[in-house]
This record gives structure tokens, C-alpha cells and sequence, in this order.
């Protein structure tokens, strides 16, 4: 509790996790926007109604951008952020 006070979610991108967009587990869903290859990582920019957000997966992955995913994370890699920007 923030005490009725807004809270921001923090989230590093290799801690979210590409799902199937009509997996029932996943927090949010959204459509790729832009997916980058890096080499030994892929980073996939996600419209969610949360906002842009970026996962990072294996480098090798094939997605395309337009393609509806859900977003998986690990609730013990998250983190909680007040309004005034301090950790919760």
C-alpha cells in the first residue's frame, strides 16, 4: 500500500518473458513494434496499455513487428516506485 497514492512498476527487460497473447498467466498484452537483433539478444518494443515496453529475448527469435503477445514477469525481479520516485 501507497496509501491511496499512485505506484509505478519497475521491470528490467530480461525479466519480462514473451508469452502467447491469450495465455492466461500473462500481467499485460500488447503488439510488437519494433524488434531489434543484436546478436546474442533480440530487444521486441511492445504496445501495451501500459505504455512501450521492452523485453529482451534469445537472439535468434523470430517475431515480427504487428505480431499481439503477452507479457510474463517474474515478481520477484519487480519493483515498486511511490509518486516521488522512491522505492516501495
Amino acid at each position: 500500500g501507497a496509501a491511496g497514492g499512485e505506484i509505478e512498476l519497475g521491470v528490467r527487460p530480461e525479466h519480462l518473458n514473451l508469452l502467447p497473447a491469450d495465455d492466461p498467466s500473462a500481467a499485460l498484452r500488447g503488439a510488437v513494434a519494433i524488434v531489434e537483433h543484436l546478436g546474442n539478444a533480440t530487444l521486441v518494443h511492445v504496445e501495451t496499455p501500459a505504455g512501450l515496453l521492452v523485453v529482451e529475448g534469445e537472439g535468434n527469435l523470430a517475431i515480427l513487428p504487428g505480431a499481439q503477445v503477452g507479457l510474463g514477469l517474474n515478481e520477484a525481479e519487480t519493483h515498486l516506485f511511490g509518486a516521488d520516485g522512491a522505492a516501495l
